[in-house]
């Protein structure tokens, strides 16, 4: 199958959303489709098509953004980004967020009958934090920029999200295509805490370390809330000393510890 990706995030940008898309090109070309990248190149003025690893990418003449490292985005791209899908002849297109070039791909594919798919690794909060000084400013914009957001979404086949709490936010501000949750290339079979934890913290010399989570995964039949509290203070104990409490039924996330 020919995959077209287009996104004004992608390497050597750096971010989320630029390694998820890089992944997806490289996991798609791992297994055998063929492989074709609409991204940012660094010049303000010329285009060109290079191959990166076994993957096509047009490099379009891009602008930088001063607030964000090494973020390029692609300015004019209708003629040239029109060119390359007529020549690439794509059987499905995937964008990642919103831009100039994200439009262009999402129209050629109407037009031409071509199944797309756009993913919303973005959102408006992301943006207007920077005015949240001016709170009356943020609660007129905000609503209204997930209305864009919902709009602009609409023009693919079908919503790829990382998360569900941004697609019932999309759905609020009006999204009328099929969504789907994917967690940013997150296996959550692999990484849910019950899968071998024994075996992965006798491993790694972790059995009296109490751990906490920096990100929550949403694994199917999880519990609904967990509080974690972890407390830092000095004392003689070693760690084998100390007793972790794990209440109620957050006691099956550590059920190799004595009750």
């Amino acid at each position: 199958m020919k995959i077209l990706i287009a996104s004004d995030n992608y390497p050597p940008a750096l971010g989320g959303a630029e390694t998820t898309t890089y992944n997806l090109a490289a996991g798609l070309l791992a297994l055998g489709h063929e492989v074709a990248v609409i991204a940012p190149g660094g010049s303000w003025w010329q285009s060109r098509v290079v191959d990166e690893a076994g993957v096509r990418v047009l490099r379009l003449h891009s602008y930088p953004l001063p607030v964000s490292t090494k973020q390029r985005l692609g300015w004019w791209p209708g003629r040239v980004t029109r060119r390359f899908l007529d020549d690439f002849a794509p059987d499905v297109v995937q964008c990642n967020n919103p831009s100039w070039t994200t439009w262009v791909v999402l129209n050629y594919a109407r037009v031409h009958g071509i199944p797309s798919v756009i993913g919303n690794h973005v959102m408006p909060e992301n943006y207007t934090f920077v005015i949240r000084r001016w709170p009356r400013v943020v609660r007129f914009l905000t609503p209204r920029l997930w209305r864009l957001l919902a709009r602009f979404n609409n023009r693919a086949t079908r919503l790829a999200c990382p998360s569900q709490t941004t697609v019932n936010y999309l759905t609020r501000a009006g999204l009328s295509i099929e969504a789907s949750v994917i967690s940013n290339g997150v296996d959550l079979e692999a990484t849910h805490p019950a899968k071998d934890v024994k075996a992965v913290r006798k491993e790694l010399g972790l059995g009296d370390v109490p751990l906490l989570c920096a990100r929550e995964l949403g694994v199917s039949h999880g519990m609904p809330l967990t509080i974690r509290v972890m407390m830092h203070f000095y004392g003689e104990q070693s760690r084998g000393d100390l007793h972790h409490v794990y209440l109620e039924g957050a006691r099956s996330l550590r059920d190799d510890l004595p009750e």
